[in-house]
């Protein structure tokens, strides 16, 4: 059965259909958002009863978020509606539904994860990862062709790109197989972090170490990549 979903200002309610005679709003400890009514009430009142309590909500959810960050609690995604996901720089709502075909819209503040399974963790991990790939190599390749013009002037020839997850680094060069590899995770950051990144071991390709030469081209080539790489910083990838 397909879920009955309200959308308001970013905010995804998820609406349970039970044999009850008062409407019950109900914000969990993972951030979900329940509004339970009985099949007589029609959606319409139930999204004005959500934009009444939209600040309560808000208020609620900021409150969830100060308590984890105490606690030092840094939860895993579990692929479940309601969920923060990050992309480019910007922070999406999880809208996970059931359908025959496995795939990925993204509208406005919203990304839609259709499964057919919408238990399975696994399933919809396989599909966001998918999506996210695909992505990023789209992504890095024309973030890569950018700034290969911005440093044409040196006659730095195009290198193989890799992607791939790392833990405490955003990128590494190799200049005897003229490879650059750029963390996977970049896909979440600004398009600017990404592209300090890569101007970034495109140098190396000029100078091996992290001298006052290789600081001279940066600031040549990329006058503000000390405002990007704080930003990038800022993100809290690693």
């Amino acid at each position: 059965m397909t879920k009955e979903i309200i959308c308001i200002d970013n905010i995804i309610i998820e609406i349970k259909r039970k044999k009850v005679k008062n409407i019950s709003l109900k914000i969990n400890k993972d951030k979900t958002i329940t509004i339970s009514a009985n099949n007589k009430i029609k959606i319409e009142k139930l999204k004005d009863i959500v934009n009444s309590k939209k600040d309560w909500i808000l208020k609620n959810l900021d409150k969830i978020d100060i308590h984890q960050i105490k606690s030092g609690k840094n939860n895993p995604i579990e692929y479940i509606t309601g969920e923060e996901i990050k992309l480019q720089g910007n922070q999406y709502k999880l809208l996970v539904l059931e359908n025959k075909k496995n795939k990925i819209e993204i509208e406005e503040n919203i990304i839609y994860l259709y499964t057919l399974d919408t238990t399975s963790y696994k399933e919809k991990k396989k599909i966001l990862d998918k999506f996210f790939k695909i992505k990023a190599q789209e992504l890095f390749e024309n973030s890569l062709d950018k700034m290969l013009d911005v440093i044409s002037i040196y006659n730095v020839a195009k290198p193989e790109l890799k992607l791939r997850k790392m833990k405490s680094r955003w990128g590494s060069c190799n200049r005897t197989t003229k490879k650059i590899t750029i963390n996977y995770e970049l896909v979440k950051a600004p398009q600017s972090c990404l592209e300090y990144v890569i101007i970034h071991e495109l140098i190396h390709f000029l100078v091996a170490g992290h001298n006052k030469n290789f600081y001279n081209y940066m600031t040549i080539l990329m006058p503000d990549w000390k405002t990007r790489k704080k930003l990038l910083n800022e993100q809290h990838l690693l």
